[in-house]
């Protein structure tokens, strides 16, 4: 098979997959309906399940922590709603990290000095998530993050730390195999944010499997949050020769990426822009990306508002209600890692086997799409989604999974 892309087959088999997946391999609570049911409440008096949260609800995180928290509470409710794990009821108890490690670590220390909370979920950024689960595994408490993308995660926290969402090297695949396939991109210009964790290995990933698809790295520049402007690294794109086919903005938000973006096509570059899952916030989805055109992205999932699964369907329109507000990919993760949860508890039979559950999930059906745990990894097998801003406006490309993925 080719190695420089994706064909119209490759996508058809993973429709089929997909297909197949969704229909056949559901986990028991993802087959329930979201909306509220009767008469489903857990007996009250039941042993409450306990299971700790922590979420930036303040800060530079706050844009991908509030909605994930929000999709976590929204599963809680469906849970008890349909009677609970194993009849007994569900608690969440939740702590705001406000954007800041002290604090975050402070918080998880609340939690699992209570000695009732087997395992912690939360955060969406890898630089909070390790110093969190370390603590959290110093008093043997189990750590699952529902957006933190880093693959090196489970390595740094070996055992106790467990990822619901795909990996870094996964979706940066997936960019440069559509950059080298679909786009038939030789060179490329990258550019990442220096002082973050996640858009400095999400660019190495990528530039690692560009080029194992021969193609070229022509330059490889950084900036900061914090720069007034990009003058410089606009002035070495302008000097190279030829001109690249594509510019790669790694950026820990779109409210970093956006500014970048903008001085480039200010300078009239017009190639194709790629970058990942942190562009995917609400900013953007609420004419955040009005004047920007040709910018290739990927996330966890695309909510079609468009008639498209039952499944997700019902979380939309639940979680449109709840919050007033549409739902983004993170609140899906939000939502899909307490079932997670959930499932590896009620698998295990007690909370005090936890982990023992987490590796029996295989062809969990999602909000987010189907995911299975296999080979100890304790990082899901997941497709990425791939969206295209389009004259302001996302468009949904595809789902896909990577040939080959970069190792952590």
């Amino acid at each position: 098979m080719n190695d420089t892309g994706f064909t119209i087959i490759q996508a058809f088999i993973l429709l089929l997959i997909g297909g197949a997946v969704f229909l056949s391999g559901c986990s028991s609570y993802q087959n329930n309906s979201i909306l509220p049911s009767d008469n489903s409440s857990p007996i009250p008096g039941n042993e409450t399940i306990r299971i700790g949260a922590v979420y930036n609800l303040e800060g530079s995180e706050a844009t991908f922590d509030i909605p994930s928290m929000q999709g976590a509470n929204l599963a809680v409710q469906v849970i008890n709603e349909q009677g609970g794990i194993n009849g007994k009821p569900l608690e969440l108890v939740l702590v705001n990290g406000k954007s800041d490690t002290d604090t975050i670590v402070a918080g998880v220390t609340e939690l699992v000095s209570s000695g009732t909370i087997p395992v912690i979920i939360g955060l969406s950024n890898p630089d909070h998530t390790l110093p969190a689960a370390k603590r959290a595994a110093s008093d043997g408490v189990y750590f699952i993050t529902s957006g933190a993308t880093s693959p090196r995660l489970p390595h740094e926290v070996p055992q106790y730390l467990y990822l619901a969402c795909m990996g870094d090297n996964t979706q940066a695949a997936v960019s440069a195999e559509y950059a080298a396939g679909s786009l038939q991109a030789k060179n490329v210009y990258v550019l990442y944010e220096s002082d973050k964790g996640y858009p400095t290995l999400l660019a190495d990933y990528f530039k690692r499997r560009f080029l194992e698809l021969d193609g070229t790295v022509q330059k490889t520049d950084t900036f900061q949050s914090t720069d007034a402007g990009f003058s410089s690294q606009v002035a070495n794109l302008s000097l190279l020769d030829p001109e690249p086919d594509i510019v790669f903005v790694s950026a820990e938000t779109w409210a970093d990426a956006k500014p970048v973006i903008e001085e480039i096509r200010k300078a009239g570059f017009y190639m194709p822009v790629m970058g990942g899952d942190g562009y995917d916030s609400p900013t953007l989805l609420a004419g955040g990306a009005e004047g920007i055109d040709m910018v290739y992205y990927t996330t966890h999932t695309w909510f079609d508002p468009s008639p498209g699964s039952d499944m997700q369907q019902r979380f939309m329109t639940r979680y449109q209600k709840e919050y007033q507000s549409p739902a983004v990919p993170f609140a899906g993760l939000g939502y899909d890692t307490v079932m997670i949860v959930a499932e590896a508890i009620r698998s295990s039979g007690q909370s005090a086997t936890f982990p023992d559950g987490m590796d029996q999930i295989s062809l969990y059906c999602g909000v987010t799409g189907n995911l299975s745990y296999s080979g100890n990894t304790h990082i899901p097998e997941k497709t990425v989604t791939l969206m295209k801003i389009q004259n302001g406006t996302p468009v949904h490309i595809g789902e896909f999974m990577p040939m080959k993925v970069p190792s952590p």
